[in-house]
């Protein structure tokens, strides 16, 4: 999973052209559009309905100012088609067509720019909040992002949980991480108690190494910081257990360490050393002073 992160993150920070958020219609139904454009006139991106707030996949690619999308479900099946004439990163005004997979109904789609979420140095911005791909139960989330005029790269600065179809306000979670722009936030039972958790990406390091926050499902339908720590931690809920993978060296190594959780706590069960063998071609298990 934190393999995927970091691929996703090199794709997300170092390719994308122009990330914006609009705000619109599809025939009288409001939705909020999230488009990431990428450096070859790709898009990938999301969008909802504001009566419902359930993220659609659409994915697109630009030809001759034309932007042709098409929307997905969770199993990939196409779900419906957008059309954006005379498409630029730049409007602030978009319009088009929205037909469903067999072409019989077919409904105007008018959108206007809310803000970008450009990077580069010398800009400056905050607090434009962005949805994420998931959603727990009744539940929907957005990061809210900031960006200093010294700083590359825009952070996310806290994490917001809405109900959904009401858009009730019920949690803030005030963060310091670094952006996965719409994938920041992942859903999962991470105390290993039945109920569904939440995690925030927070930064990536050398390799495939990540770390994320981890917060539980109170008692009280509040998401409480876990304290769980570690670099690329997994979560297996079937034998109860997370690992921790930690590479070094250029891949020339890596630590593996095992943890059950007690009393919302990680606690440590056992913890391996491997080293890459140019003989044997193969990682071989060395004592865990070797890897320090």
């Amino acid at each position: 999973m934190k393999k995927l992160f970091f691929l996703l993150c090199t794709l997300w920070c170092s390719s994308t052209f122009a990330q914006s958020v609009y705000t619109g219609t599809i025939d009288k139904y409001p939705i909020e559009v999230i488009l990431n454009v990428y450096s070859d006139d790709e898009i990938q991106g999301i969008y909802v309905y504001s009566s419902n707030d359930e993220p659609i996949n659409i994915s697109g690619s630009i030809k001759n100012k034309v932007l042709s999308i098409l929307e997905k479900d969770a199993k990939e099946k196409v779900t419906g088609k957008m059309v954006i004439d005379k498409f630029s990163t730049k409007a602030t005004q978009l319009s088009g067509t929205w037909t469903n997979p067999t072409g019989t109904k077919s409904f105007k789609i008018a959108l206007t720019k809310k803000y970008d979420l450009d990077d580069g140095e010398g800009m400056a911005w905050s607090n434009r909040e962005l949805l994420q791909k998931v959603t727990s139960g009744n539940q929907y989330f957005k990061i809210v992002l900031s960006k200093a005029k010294d700083d590359y790269q825009a952070r996310v600065k806290a994490l917001k949980v809405f109900e959904k179809k009401t858009d009730k306000l019920l949690q803030t979670i005030a963060v310091d991480c670094q952006s996965m722009g719409i994938n920041s936030v992942e859903t999962g039972d991470f105390n290993f108690d039945g109920q569904a958790d939440i995690s925030l990406f927070e930064s990536s390091y050398a390799g495939a190494n990540t770390s994320s926050k981890y917060f539980l499902l109170d008692s009280n339908g509040q998401y409480k910081d876990s304290g769980f720590e570690g670099v690329s931690l997994t979560f297996d809920e079937k034998t109860k257990r997370i690992t921790e993978v930690n590479q070094c060296c250029a891949g020339s190594q890596y630590t593996s360490t095992l943890y059950k959780v007690a009393n919302n706590k990680m606690v440590k069960l056992e913890q391996h050393c491997f080293i890459y063998d140019e003989k044997k071609q193969d990682f071989i298990e060395r004592k865990w002073k070797d890897c320090q």
